[in-house]
């Protein structure tokens, strides 16, 4: 890790970390329902996934899938 802050991992610059849900709060609720867990991403880069989230709810693996396109790869077992 750099001095002084924190690695966003898709964009790999030095930023102010933000909280993803993988599966959204939107769709799956903010309880203990959501078990899809959460990724520190940046902020700009954050923006840049909810763009590609629809706003009808999907299957959970596409949005695994959506995160994978921006290099974020999670263990699904």
């Amino acid at each position: 890790m750099p001095i002084g802050g924190w690695v966003c991992p898709v964009c790999g610059k030095v930023k102010e970390p933000t909280r993803h849900h993988i599966l959204p709060k939107r769709h799956f609720g903010n309880g203990n329902k959501n078990k899809g867990g959460i990724v520190k991403i940046c902020r700009k880069c954050h923006d840049k996934i909810e763009i590609k989230i629809p706003q009808k709810k999907m299957p959970a693996g596409f949005y695994y899938l959506i995160l994978s396109t921006f290099g974020i790869f999670l263990d699904l077992t």
